[in-house]
């Protein structure tokens, strides 16, 4: 167990120095790198505003196989299907992400009843009836070349905050950690709030919601530079009644900061009010 742990803490401190070399490519050349390291396999982890990716290294029966999840240092994009970072347009790469996945073909754009413009990505090859196909945006900040079908990066959207939390846990009144509060006593709403954008936040608040007390708790928070991160706690004087509750945690409650995406401020926090 604890060679297992050894290893893995091997992996990460590997994957952060990896990073780091990403984040400081030697020429104008360097606009792409594989976000795992020679000789480790890729598998796809998630996309959206926070894209990852998992890495494994080579499996050495019978112990166990090592992995990591790995994602691109700021300035970078991951291609989630290929397990590439992609150096960002604004730093002078040029880079394009294609909207439609691999086992799909771009054939045209069209406008929305919203204006936004979005492309059609049609499935397989066409036959002589319709093509089964679907519609999709490129992601906040992208803008899609029409023409090619590619997403094109924003490099006024790429010059902003980007405020998320990235966790969040309970705290007795005594400052301990627990998944359970007894009924009308103080309690701490607590949680990591990070910076994953381009660039520093400014003041902005966290804020929860107003579970069982008339006036929802704030706290705030000094300017948040790209990359950072901090823990906070929000104060909830009293319970409501026992049962299973949730509560939400906002960053930027008061909508202050302009961010790359404002849909991704928020947390739910389950509180289990006991007796």
């Amino acid at each position: 167990m604890r060679a297992t742990l050894l290893q893995l803490a091997v992996s990460f401190v590997v994957f952060l120095v990896s990073g780091l070399a990403l984040s400081a490519p030697a020429s104008a050349q360097d606009c792409a790198a594989p976000v795992c390291r020679s000789g480790e396999s890729y598998r796809v982890g998630a996309g959206g505003p926070s894209p990852y990716g998992v890495c494994e290294s080579p499996c050495r029966p019978p112990a166990p196989c090592s992995h990591y999840i790995a994602a691109c240092p700021t300035g970078w994009t991951l291609d989630v299907p290929a397990g590439v970072c992609n150096r960002d347009l604004c730093s002078g790469c040029g880079v394009e992400l294609p909207l439609c996945s691999a086992d799909e073909s771009y054939s045209r754009s069209e406008t929305g009843p919203d204006g936004r413009v979005y492309g059609v990505c049609n499935h397989g090859t066409c036959g002589p009836g319709a093509c089964s196909h679907q519609i999709k945006y490129c992601r906040e900040g992208w803008t899609l070349q029409t023409a090619t079908g590619l997403c094109q990066r924003d490099c006024a959207a790429a010059a902003r905050p980007d405020l998320i939390l990235r966790s969040a846990w309970l705290k007795t009144s005594k400052g301990v950690r627990t998944k359970t509060v007894r009924r009308g006593l103080p309690y701490y709403a607590c949680f990591e709030v990070a910076n994953i954008g381009t660039a520093a936040s400014g003041p902005f608040y966290v804020g929860g919601g107003g579970l069982g007390v008339p006036r929802p708790p704030e706290q705030a928070h000094a300017n948040l530079a790209p990359g950072a991160s901090r823990e906070g706690c929000l104060s909830y004087p009293t319970t409501p009644s026992a049962g299973t509750w949730r509560i939400g945690l906002t960053a930027d409650s008061r909508g202050t900061v302009v961010e790359i995406l404002d849909t991704n401020n928020g947390r739910t926090l389950t509180v289990i009010v006991r007796r």
